[in-house]
């Protein structure tokens, strides 16, 4: 009888145990995404005990304590039902083993565990920049001219083997993006910052009056 109820006893507290940390989990997990969101993902590393290192009070009174009550309030129920023999053992059981499957769930889900894991598998693939060392700015030059952001520049870049290449863009009078640095560069006749032109007269107007915009 002795064994028996020994047993029964360290059967309880493990599952005062297991509620403990799931609450913890899930308080833990929902507060972190709800305080920092995305920014978890590039933390979550060796950098998340620093990022959180100025944080203890607020993980304090926002996680711990919350987990706390939490588990305090459950374990409550749970003894409340169990005393007054509301429920078998078995199906309490059942409840609780539900009931901490569900909260790892919303846990799981809550704390970007998996899309830190699916970048973390991203990671360990082969990137465009193993490939390509260089990014070609302004589309790269061309005749010796930097800067154009023109098609001829483009083309002549991508012929030399590059295949990553950087652009300017910029807003004409109608609010249209364009490929050029400013308007202030003299390569086209007659554009300004005081005389913006339309989209439709930028790409009308050959750059250096021979490259295409």
């Amino acid at each position: 009888m002795g064994a028996e109820k020994k047993k029964t006893v360290l059967r309880s507290r493990g599952e005062i145990v297991a509620i403990a940390m799931i609450c913890f989990l899930l308080t833990g997990s929902i507060w972190i995404k709800r305080t920092y969101g995305a920014l978890l993902n590039a933390t979550a590393d060796w950098r998340l005990a620093g990022f959180l290192h100025n944080k203890r009070r607020l993980f304090l009174m926002e996680v711990c304590v919350p987990a706390v009550i939490f588990g305090l309030l459950i374990i409550a129920v749970d003894q409340l039902v169990t005393r007054r023999q509301l429920i078998t053992q078995k199906l309490r059981r059942g409840i609780l083993l539900l009931g901490w499957g569900v909260m790892l769930v919303i846990a799981v889900m809550e704390s970007g565990f998996v899309p830190f894991i699916r970048f973390q598998l991203h990671l360990t693939q082969k990137q465009w920049y193993d490939e390509n060392r260089v990014v070609v700015h302004a589309f790269g030059a061309i005749d010796g001219l930097a800067y154009t952001n023109s098609w001829e520049a483009l083309k002549n870049s991508y012929a030399n083997g590059y295949r990553v290449f950087e652009c300017d863009m910029i807003l004409t009078a109608d609010q249209k993006l364009v490929a050029c640095h400013d308007w202030n560069t003299g390569m086209q006749e007659g554009f300004s910052e005081e005389n913006i032109p339309t989209r439709e007269v930028f790409m009308n107007t050959k750059i250096y009056d021979k490259y295409t915009p």
